[in-house]
């Protein structure tokens, strides 16, 4: 198959993907029924908006004037989930074009990791990350500039987009592979041991950061009380950087990206360790950066000998699948 018709079948299944989501089960996906009602009831058109607005239902306004926007042209919520599902998976679709040696296959590992809880749920987010992804770029290129810009236009849409601007930082500094592991360690002695003093801490920062009460305080239940290290997620983030990592020497050698996806990975895996008590708050700050996985994944196929390179065709496939069918039964 040829790079362009790999990007016609990407393109098809944009349009396909964008076209399930706007025909979701409004009532089965959660959140999904708050964007609803956000949308057909509280979302002026563009003749009665007034600028600066706070929009009633949320609070990222570059999110509400796109849904302004939406609105002056179509009242259909379909219509409207429709454009947002196309828009995340669009700029999603320019990055792995960009930066992938395997696009199939990072869009696969997508669909069945990420796509059900971007873009069928945290609709403003899945937008917002897909824009991250793209202006990874700037982060090697080391244009801080233009990095700054994107993630602003995505804070816009969704405010935790800065977690992903110390990123760029992170990247200016000559990590080796022991500073990886190390770290890791540090991070999940920090969670084993100090979990009420970074509770204590978080909570004293929340008013500060202007972050919901919900993601940080017990009385919440589910959104601020996490799994800690008997979150799977977390043991399952560190073995791929671990495996990254380990396998510097050959992987460096086949993408430009490698130094910044690894240094990405290693900094929402920390995120997501140490802050592992917390539910939303340790799974929206990592999953921002996590995406840079179906990059990551798929080069692995590279070390693999030719006579055995099918092997890890078959164990991508079956771990895309693995994840849609475990993200897809835990909303029933």
């Amino acid at each position: 198959m040829t790079m362009e018709q790999k990007k016609m079948l990407l393109m098809v299944f944009v349009v396909v993907g964008a076209l399930v989501t706007g025909q979701r089960d409004i009532y089965f996906w959660p959140d999904t029924p708050g964007y609803f009602a956000a949308f057909t009831y509280n979302t002026p058109e563009i003749k009665d908006y007034v600028y600066g607005s706070n929009p009633p239902d949320y609070q990222d306004k570059g999110f509400f004037f796109l849904s302004v926007l939406i609105k002056t042209f179509t009242t259909d919520w379909v219509v409207y989930s429709t454009i947002i599902g196309f828009l995340g998976l669009w700029t999603l679709y320019k990055g792995i074009e960009k930066f992938s040696l395997f696009p199939l296959f990072a869009f696969a590992l997508y669909i069945g990791r990420f796509l059900f809880g971007r873009q069928f749920i945290q609709i403003r987010a899945g937008v917002a990350i897909a824009i991250v992804f793209w202006g990874m770029q700037y982060v090697v290129k080391q244009d801080f500039k233009r990095y700054l810009l994107v993630v602003f236009l995505a804070s816009l849409l969704h405010s935790s987009a800065w977690i992903a601007l110390p990123a760029y930082f992170l990247n200016r500094i000559n990590l080796k592979s022991i500073h990886i592991y190390w770290g890791i360690v540090i991070a999940y002695i920090l969670a084993a041991f100090f979990t009420p003093t970074i509770r204590t801490f978080v909570s004293e920062s929340a008013e500060d950061l202007n972050m919901s009460m919900s993601y940080t305080t017990a009385d919440y239940g589910y959104k601020s009380t996490g799994k800690g290290l008997a979150n799977p997620m977390v043991y399952y983030q560190i073995l791929i950087l671990f495996l990254f990592t380990y396998y510097e020497k050959r992987l460096s050698k086949l993408t430009p990206y490698y130094i910044t996806l690894r240094n990405g990975y290693f900094y929402c895996t920390v995120w997501l360790t140490t802050l592992c008590s917390y539910s939303v708050l340790s799974a929206r700050g990592s999953t921002i950066l996590a995406t840079y996985e179906i990059l990551m994944i798929p080069l692995f196929i590279k070390i693999f000998h030719k006579k055995n390179k099918v092997v890890a065709y078959i164990m991508i496939i079956a771990l895309s699948t693995f994840w849609f069918y475990m993200n897809l039964t835990k909303r029933g």
